[in-house]
């Protein structure tokens, strides 16, 4: 990862990706508390509202009735722009796992707002885009 994109602002990325590649709901701590916006490639696409968390989470918890083998890693960052209480940040990611048993690779691009929160950097919303993917 990009020395700009320091651990503190890397923490909650690395959450959600936790959560999306376990399922353990203690990495939904990432969010922050109110207002959240989700932008996915899998429907219904947008997350938001009071319960945007909630239904995004349940999506991706459904992913693991069976073994999806999720692992990501992050290319450099492409975009940073930090504020003393809002941040900007745009890294690749690339994707590796299984879709029933054919393993897949997906590379995409995540646009992260962040917002500090009680002290802590929180997620206030993020999109995700798609560049390429590879069944097989």
């Amino acid at each position: 990862m990009s020395e700009l994109l320091n651990a503190e602002l890397l923490e909650p990325i690395e959450k959600v990706t936790r959560f999306m590649e376990t399922g353990n709901e203690t990495f939904l701590s990432a969010f922050a508390k109110k207002g959240v916006v989700i932008i996915e490639n899998f429907k219904p696409h947008i997350f938001e509202g009071e319960d945007a968390v909630a239904r995004w989470s349940t999506v991706v918890k459904s992913w693991h009735t069976k073994p999806i083998n999720l692992v990501h890693t992050f290319g450099e960052v492409h975009d940073l722009n930090v504020g003393e209480d809002l941040a900007f940040v745009s890294v690749p990611t690339h994707w590796t796992g299984l879709q029933g048993e054919i393993p897949f690779q997906e590379d995409g691009g995540w646009a992260f707002v962040l917002i500090k929160e009680d002290g802590e950097w929180k997620v206030k919303g993020y999109g995700w885009a798609v560049t390429q993917e590879e069944e097989g």
